[in-house]
């Protein structure tokens, strides 16, 4: 995995630190490969889906009792070939509760 640097957070969440991540969905047999993430923000107990597609190297560790710190930044300008998201914990001081790269997220009905 490259050497963390700060890239921009991805506009697909704000606050995303505000959010632990709830269930996990893998679907490798799709079109295209892709992992959803379900998240609940802290106050407002709302749930979202974020489905990332084309997931690498992904490490879920801790599930169910996940640290909050979840950051999503966009790292399109790296210029990783088919790269564009960075999931990872900045909390974490170990490896990472959620980390993963994908090509693209969006965010589907949770």
């Amino acid at each position: 995995m490259p050497k963390r640097t700060r890239a921009p957070d991805h506009p697909i969440l704000k606050d995303a630190w505000r959010h632990e991540v709830v269930g996990v969905h893998y679907d490798g047999l799709a079109d295209e490969p892709y992992l959803d993430l379900v998240l609940r923000h802290a106050d407002s107990k709302m749930l979202r889906r974020l489905r990332f597609f084309s997931p690498q190297q992904v490490r879920i560790s801790g599930f169910p009792n996940m640290t909050w710190g979840l950051a999503i930044s966009d790292v399109s300008s790296r210029g990783m070939e088919g790269i564009g998201v960075e999931v990872y914990d900045f909390e974490s001081s170990g490896p990472s509760a959620a980390e993963l790269y994908a090509r693209d997220v969006v965010e589907v009905p949770a």
